[in-house]
Formats: C-alpha cells, structure tokens, sequence
C-alpha cells in the first residue's frame, strides 16, 4: 500500500505557493459490481482506479442485508412507529 500511495502522489502532485507538494485533483474511473447477476445479490463491491497509475486508489464493499434491521423487524412489528 505504500508503494501505490508513493505512485499516486507522485504521479499527481504539483507545487503550490509554498513549494510543497500537494495533490488536488487526481483523475480517476469508477466501477462496481454484484455477487451475481440480477437484482438477487446481496454482496457487491465499487473500485476507484487512477487513470495515470492505473492503481486501485480506494474501494467499497456494500451489502443490501443489515443485521441492526433484521433485528429491529424481528423485535417489532414491521407496521409499528418505531420501525418505520
């Protein structure tokens, strides 16, 4: 991870006012994709890959199953107040 951080910043880094380094706009693509195919899965994962490194900058696993609400709906009513 280092070493793709280093390519990264090395790759869009310019000079401010200062003289330092700073990185400000980084250009970069999105995808993403499910378990399976359809609308049934429930696992999927979006990648940001930089176009000039071609690196994976940052990443995000998503889930439609949340325990906090199967709980909630297993311990209330799903027409109640509180769930809604």
């Amino acid at each position: 991870m280092l070493h793709v951080h280093n390519s990264v910043q090395n790759a869009y880094s310019k000079l401010d006012q200062n003289g330092s380094n700073t990185v400000t706009d980084i250009a970069a693509s999105f995808d993403g994709t499910w378990l399976t195919r359809g609308h049934t899965s429930q696992i999927g994962v979006g990648c940001v890959v930089g176009t000039l490194t071609e690196y994976v900058i940052d990443y995000e696993i998503m889930s439609k199953y949340c325990p906090t609400c199967i709980s909630a709906k297993n311990e209330l009513a799903e027409i109640t107040a509180e769930y809604v």
